[in-house]
């Protein structure tokens, strides 16, 4: 990313911890939850709350500079949902948005700012030690009770149903379809048509105007989406380069080290991606003992450290190759981040 792009997206992030916090990989939390000290947060060097600075600064890598962290994510989404309930309305619809999100620190210390902690359990032996190859039983309980996000509700026939619209029968389904975009040809109150791809795709695309849309079809003839505040090349890049990563022979030769520490350890057979799992491996995810000695071959194998150094020569490698495509959307995202901004903080 240019200096000058790098040094206004700084400037931002600044500016979005006074004014929302982020979701994180999973789980989140709504206005009536505590936030964290804000005075804490500003001092922190990461403007995450939750995050860890020692995984932070193992699992930095090259591609995160073009993609969005926790806080501007929850930015966007709420933002997006100002914009859908101002279509919704203008459609003669009773709508009421959503309370906004915020970070969940425990989630976020779990994951990571950018959903970048590749399983933390492998890296952290304290975190190993009170988890095994897990996460807290906290964060697992609130992801089941968070499922639908707060804005919808199981029926009883199994359906959801969407708690933000206060309308019943036909009307609900019109609503419904309206902020969806399908079925097409849905009956507003107002009378006006609904927006291709419906509210929520409009919000999408008011907000984002580098934001693409693509239907079945066009997702069978391998046409690729641009979602909202997302770098498809920064997506396919991470998802890429980690796929070759694990296939590169240095970190081959210090997984066959990793297997035999486990093995002289009491564990053979084991893979380090499965272990502890629930698949393909004999260890209980719960067993911390296995998991800290996992934590422990992977430091004296070079494990971790070697993926994460081919991992960033890959993604430096492919980043340098793309470097006008990826430049153009941190351009967009710079300035949806801006819109979104403002739409929050007004």
């Amino acid at each position: 990313m240019p200096d000058e792009l790098v040094r206004t997206v700084s400037a931002l992030r600044t500016a979005l911890i006074a004014i929302t916090l982020g979701v994180a990989a999973v789980g989140c939390s709504t206005s009536d939850s505590p936030a964290p000290d804000a005075e804490l947060r500003e001092d922190a060097e990461s403007p995450v709350p939750g995050a860890d600075e020692a995984m932070d600064e193992l699992f930095d890598l090259p591609i995160h500079a073009y993609m969005f962290t926790a806080v501007e994510q929850a930015t966007l989404r709420n933002a997006h949902e100002i914009l859908v309930e101002e279509c919704m309305r203008d459609l003669g619809f009773s709508f009421t948005r959503g309370e906004p999100q915020e970070v969940d620190p425990l989630s976020v210390a779990a994951f990571g700012p950018q959903s970048n902690y590749l399983g933390r359990w492998h890296v952290d032996a304290e975190y190993a030690a009170e988890n095994g190859f897990s996460h807290p039983e906290e964060l697992l309980r609130q992801h089941e009770e968070e499922m639908f996000d707060g804005r919808y509700e199981e029926g009883a026939g199994g359906e959801l149903r969407d708690l933000r619209i206060d309308h019943q029968g036909q009307t609900y389904d019109a609503a419904v379809a309206a902020l969806q975009g399908f079925p097409e040809g849905a009956e507003t109150p107002s009378g006006d048509p609904v927006p291709e791809w419906g509210c929520e795709g409009w919000a999408e695309t008011e907000l984002d105007e580098g934001v693409r849309i693509i239907g079945v079809e066009e997702a069978q003839a391998g046409e690729v989406p641009t979602p909202l505040g997302e770098s498809p090349v920064a997506t396919q890049i991470s998802n890429d380069s980690q796929e070759e990563a694990a296939a590169d022979q240095e970190v081959l030769d210090a997984e066959a080290a990793w297997r035999d520490c486990m093995a002289d350890s009491g564990y053979p057979g084991e893979d380090p991606d499965t272990v502890g799992s629930g698949r393909d491996t004999r260890v209980d995810s719960d067993d911390t003992e296995a998991a800290v000695r996992n934590v422990e071959c992977r430091e004296e194998a070079g494990l971790t450290e070697t993926y994460l150094e081919v991992l960033s020569r890959i993604q430096e490698r492919d980043i340098a190759a793309n470097e006008t495509a990826l430049r153009e959307r941190a351009e967009e995202m710079e300035a949806v981040l801006e819109r979104a901004v403002d739409l929050t903080s007004r």
